[in-house]
């Protein structure tokens, strides 16, 4: 009412008011139909595949057609009314910011993304460690901040917490283990984490198929692993091993809370005797 006085000085048309308009014409739609629309143009896509997703596209008929070059999707704020579009999402995002090819020759178009695996497989290690350890009651941080020294931070991949305090420290890295030669730096950086965290143990998470290695470290006292997940099998395979091997992650965290508890109660035994001494 302040508004149609202030505005229209009482006249009674048009009326001054406000509302939502609820449309499916919105950014993240969008984004998403343009990457279907992108993964559709690729030669050769299984046919069950492009079924499936020519099934889905529909539902986008009434959302706006937009050609994103590479670089340029906005980004999309997520909120607990959009949060269970957070993974699709980023997924076209992915699709469409690596866009690198788009060519016509007569009816034939060409088109094809690449695909960043190190980053990938990184965040996919993440979400499936994430999820196994939520179920195990504990606190995952992926790329915790963290610091070797005042001056020199560091990011471990994958942390696990209870309370204020970490007890397992993880790192992903898409390649394979040679055979023949051990992962040197990536031990030399999983051991930094192990020390500068009080840890007795660290995993890393390779791709591949060798069983799980171990290195102890002279003197330190620390046990360094190398886990591999095999990703040449379907989906739900992949799935399976990833969390297989991401509950080796939680039984070193499981450990190291163990001997921690162990310790603080050797300790306290001690400080008891003492006083009665």
């Amino acid at each position: 009412m302040a508004g149609q006085i202030r505005a229209r000085q009482g006249r009674p048309f048009p009326l001054e008011c406000s509302f939502e308009e609820y449309t499916e014409d919105i950014e993240l739609n969008r984004i998403v139909k343009a990457a279907f629309r992108r993964v559709l143009q690729v030669p050769n896509l299984d046919r069950e595949i492009a079924r499936r997703m020519r099934f889905r596209y529909r539902a986008f008929d009434e959302v706006a057609s937009v050609a994103y070059a590479p670089g340029s999707v906005p980004k999309i704020d997520f909120t607990r009314l959009n949060q269970h579009w957070q993974a699709p999402t980023e997924l076209a995002q992915l699709i469409l910011n690596q866009g690198s090819l788009r060519d016509e020759s007569g009816e034939v178009l060409g088109i094809s993304f690449t695909v960043d695996m190190n980053k990938l497989f990184e965040r996919f290690v993440e979400k499936v460690v994430g999820e196994e350890a939520r179920r195990a009651d504990w606190q995952f941080v992926s790329q915790a901040s963290r610091h070797l020294a005042d001056s020199i931070p560091m990011a471990p991949d994958l942390l696990l917490r209870s309370g204020a305090r970490d007890f397992a420290v993880g790192d992903a890295k898409y390649k394979e283990l040679d055979r023949q030669h051990p992962p040197n730096d990536d031990l030399y950086q999983l051991l930094a984490y192990c020390v500068s965290l009080g840890l007795p143990a660290g995993l890393l998470f390779y791709a591949g198929k060798r069983p799980l290695e171990k290195y102890l470290v002279n003197r330190a006292g620390v046990t360094l692993e190398a886990i591999s997940i095999d990703m040449t099998g379907t989906p739900s395979e992949i799935e399976a091993h990833a969390r297989s091997a991401s509950r080796r992650l939680i039984d070193l965290a499981d450990h190291a809370r163990r001997e921690w508890r162990q310790t603080r109660e050797h300790e306290a035994l001690l400080s008891r005797s003492g006083l009665h001494r």
